[in-house]
């Protein structure tokens, strides 16, 4: 617990310490490292299942799909503009460096740890340009950030104390049902907590209320996105994605909520607000 805690505390201040130094250009840019790091132990896990993911090509496609809020236009969002581009490349690169058996596992894996890493972390920076690249949309992708991650600490501490109903024990034994209402009740309270103090420097109409509504179901998506997360890691048999931040895993471990979570915080966002 206590390296989860040392782990947690010098992530926020790198994340708090890069929005307020470096702005948006530099949020985006934590934002593309840690959809790399991530894409990057989804391959790993896949590969040690024999799935044999095209690492490098996949991960060059995921760094320019992350950094596009900075090119001033987004093609991926809207339409297909990255999507196919990527496919032909990597069926390309699969041809050349797999034997015509394997090419639909290196294919499929490639895509899916694209998908899965930088094209759901994308939301995250999408919401900062969306809002206005100054206060108002850094402080709407904290928000985002702040309420998924305190869903997975809240279900993990409230799951801890007062846990005893199994969620999915054939996935992940350790989560409970009490620790999913816990989470998803602490998920809600800071929200309207952060909205109440923080709405001079969030969009207007985004009152506390609102923010606990839209807070409900980014709450459960995280929670399912954390099974799923699970569920890879229990088929590729491994514990932890990774082992860079003590006492939480690897950083596929740490970003695994935003999968749903940041997808659906965009949209709902962008339809009550902008």
């Amino acid at each position: 617990m206590k390296g989860r805690i040392f782990s947690t505390l010098l992530l926020w201040s790198l994340i708090v310490a890069t929005a307020s130094f470096f702005g948006a250009q530099g949020a985006v840019i934590l934002a593309t490292l840690a959809a790399a790091l991530m894409q990057y132990e989804l391959y790993r896990m896949l590969s040690h299942s024999g799935k044999n993911p095209l690492v490098w090509p996949g991960i060059c496609v995921g760094v320019f799909v992350s950094l596009t809020p900075l090119l001033g236009k987004v093609p991926l969002v809207g339409g297909t503009g990255l999507v196919i581009p990527a496919i032909l490349l990597f069926s390309v690169a699969a041809l050349l460096r797999k034997p015509r058996g394997n090419v639909t596992d290196a294919l499929g894996s490639t895509l899916l740890g694209l998908l899965l890493g930088p094209c759901t972390l994308l939301f995250i920076s999408l919401a900062i340009f969306q809002f206005g690249p100054a206060k108002e949309g850094l402080f709407m992708a904290l928000w985002i950030v702040m309420v998924t991650k305190f869903t997975d600490m809240g279900a993990l501490l409230v799951g801890l104390a007062f846990g005893r109903h199994k969620l999915a024990p054939a996935i992940s034994p350790k989560k409970t049902w009490e620790g999913v209402f816990g989470g998803i009740a602490i998920c809600m309270i800071s929200s309207a907590v952060y909205v109440h103090f923080a709405a001079p420097v969030l969009p207007t109409g985004f009152t506390p209320l609102l923010s606990v509504a839209l807070s409900l179901p980014l709450a459960v998506a995280s929670v399912f996105a954390d099974l799923l997360e699970s569920s890879f890691k229990r088929e590729c048999g491994v514990k932890d994605s990774g082992g860079l931040l003590p006492g939480i895993g690897g950083v596929f471990d740490l970003t695994d909520s935003f999968m749903l979570s940041a997808p659906l915080a965009y949209y709902l966002t962008v339809l009550t607000l902008a």
